[in-house]
């Protein structure tokens, strides 16, 4: 309730008798049509004849009007309200710290040789046993996930997925781990590839069992994981965004601090997102998360070729090859975190689409 006091007793009496509506109308204005009401409590709730654009709310402000003030009330029964906003950012922040908690536990069996949590599973003193863990650990944070997209949406699913995926990226070995290991250039890919694959099957199951992105209401779950949906042609269209991860990293992996790496990775993963939705708007994004492993895992095999052994004494004169700074659990960390911050950057594109 909002009171205006000062209200000049010029007034007559029988404003008492006028109603004040004022429909919001988001960027298109306001419609402020005068109602007589024999009530003296103003407003009503028939639709104006200008209505609103399609995806906008409508907020309505009720105005009583006496001689001591205006009396103000704003109803917005299309609004999600406090309580829907606390319990969105709520199952966020509980989501990632979770998932976070569960990822480090991943850790100790990463150790390398070195007596550090390696950049690579398969670097590993027991890799299997490496193995085997992540996966279990990724279990219980898809688990996690699967929750909050439930509360949330499936975009925000993902980005706690990748946020528990970041802190295994955090803890584990960086760019110079990789570089005097001597790596192959190809096992090194292929490991990057192999975190794609993991990333494209927990989105798939994500949005399967969460439904569609708020945008698409109407899509249907249950075809959007299917292989001839995943890997339609809209859907390979939109996947060839992945080609800006490429260009992402190499601007921004400036040099070999792990945070850097990861930030790179997650810039490449907003950019895939935000390019890779624009162009398939009707299509659910699944692939797109993919996108950026299959992308970097290339540039990789092509940076370090036949072992990193190479690539050392170009290291030493100017940082190495960009491409080659962020492992590839940076890389899946950065593609479902940032393909998550790129959908929903081009949510308003989306939508825009949509309403025509």
């Amino acid at each position: 309730m909002v009171c205006m006091a000062g209200w000049s007793p010029a007034i007559p009496w029988d404003a008492t008798e006028i109603g004040l509506q004022l429909a919001a109308r988001g960027p298109g204005g306001f419609n402020t049509p005068v109602t007589s009401s024999d009530d003296k409590t103003t407003g009503s709730d028939e639709p104006s004849g200008n209505k609103p654009p399609a995806g906008l709310k409508t907020s309505v402000i009720r105005a009583q009007v006496t001689p001591t003030g205006i009396y103000a009330t704003i109803d917005n029964p299309e609004g999600e309200g406090f309580i829907g906003s606390v319990q969105r950012y709520t199952a966020l922040i509980i989501g990632m710290i979770l998932c976070g908690i569960v990822m480090s536990m991943a850790l100790g069996p990463m150790v390398s040789l070195r007596g550090v949590p390696g950049p690579m599973i398969s670097q590993a003193i027991a890799p299997v046993w490496a193995v085997l863990v992540v996966l279990g650990c990724l279990a219980v944070c898809f688990l996690i996930a699967v929750g909050v997209a439930r509360i949330v949406n499936p975009a925000v699913g993902t980005f706690v997925l990748g946020a528990g995926l970041g802190t295994l990226s955090m803890g584990s070995g960086g760019y110079l781990d990789i570089l005097f290991s001597g790596t192959p250039g190809l096992q090194i890919g292929l490991e990057t590839l192999a975190w794609g694959g993991m990333v494209l099957l927990m989105t798939a199951g994500i949005y399967r069992l969460t439904g569609p992105l708020p945008d698409q209401p109407e899509a249907d779950a249950s075809k959007s994981i299917s292989p001839r949906e995943i890997f339609s042609q809209g859907s390979l269209r939109a996947a060839g965004a992945g080609i800006l991860a490429v260009v992402a990293v190499y601007l921004f992996a400036s040099n070999d601090l792990k945070g850097q790496s990861l930030a790179a990775a997650i810039i490449a993963g907003v950019a895939t997102g935000y390019l890779g939705r624009v162009l398939a708007p009707t299509i659910q994004p699944i692939l797109l998360y993919a996108a950026p492993c299959a992308f970097l895992a290339i540039g990789q095999v092509v940076i370090f070729g036949s072992g990193t052994s190479e690539v050392i004494s170009t290291w030493v004169q100017n940082g190495g090859p960009r491409l080659g700074v962020p492992t590839p659990v940076d890389v899946a960390a950065g593609a479902l975190m940032g393909v998550s911050i790129g959908i929903g950057f081009s949510r308003g594109i989306v939508e825009a689409h949509a309403a025509r």
